[in-house]
């Protein structure tokens, strides 16, 4: 079976509705995919980390506007995400705390270190013991 990889700029797209041509196109994609057999289509981490970022700086979404963004992401029917668990775990300190999603996913990922290097006290804030160089 064909793997499709989705790329952030089919869900910005969409999401935005700021392109007469590449809006339709992306949301009329994403909704027949759920009733294709034509393969299997993926998403990324990264795909999502850069659709946060995106839609909090460029465009000014706030915090839980974007999470149920992510969310709605996540659910869509034959979208495989990649590190689902850990976006989902994520989610909710973003959602919660007054931390940046990716710092949110480097705690989550932390690899059961739980000590992190940094000099953002965001960290503070979150389950991994901040350190200072």
């Amino acid at each position: 079976m064909t793997c499709y990889l989705i790329d952030t700029n089919v869900f910005l797209r969409a999401i935005l509705d700021d392109h007469k041509i590449q809006s339709t196109k992306s949301k009329r994609f994403l909704t027949e995919i759920a009733n294709t057999e034509k393969g299997t289509f993926y998403t990324t981490i990264f795909v999502i980390m850069e659709i946060e970022f995106t839609l909090r700086s460029l465009y000014k979404f706030k915090k839980n506007d974007i999470a149920d963004v992510i969310k709605s992401i996540i659910n869509t029917p034959k979208l495989h995400v990649e590190e689902i668990n850990l976006i989902l775990k994520a989610l909710v300190k973003y959602e919660k705390l007054n931390v940046d999603f990716v710092d949110c996913l480097n705690d989550e990922k932390n690899y059961e270190c739980k000590q992190i290097y940094s000099f953002d006290k965001d960290f503070d804030k979150l389950d991994s013991k901040r350190l200072e160089p």
